[in-house]
């Protein structure tokens, strides 16, 4: 199994978790020197500005962790449903994810 992670900053500076444990047919197994690609499609009720996060991968009874670059999202191009045709071509997708906090 692995896991995945994210630490995401709304506009008005609050910062929240998402996390993931892949296991099941969500897993993926990746050799040296290959590549492995995945997206998802996450809608919250206010604009995100920032996202960090990472992976958790084993092999064997080792665990190894991979940060993910940073992303500024302030100046990232917002797309709509319509605009997503094929935008997710060479990657495994991961579903939709509807993130809704309290006040």
């Amino acid at each position: 199994g692995s896991a995945r992670y994210y630490a995401l900053k709304q506009e008005d500076g609050y910062v929240f978790p998402l996390s993931r444990v892949v296991q099941g047919d969500a897993s993926f197994a990746v050799e040296p020197g290959q590549c492995y690609g995945y997206s998802f499609m996450l809608t919250t009720q206010q604009a995100l500005t920032e996202a960090r996060g990472g992976l958790l991968l084993r092999e064997g009874d080792e665990v190894f962790e991979s940060q993910l670059d940073g992303l500024c999202l302030e100046s990232a191009e917002v797309l709509r449903e319509s605009q997503l045709d094929g935008i997710n071509d060479g990657y495994q997708f991961m579903g939709k994810i509807e993130v809704q906090l309290g006040e």
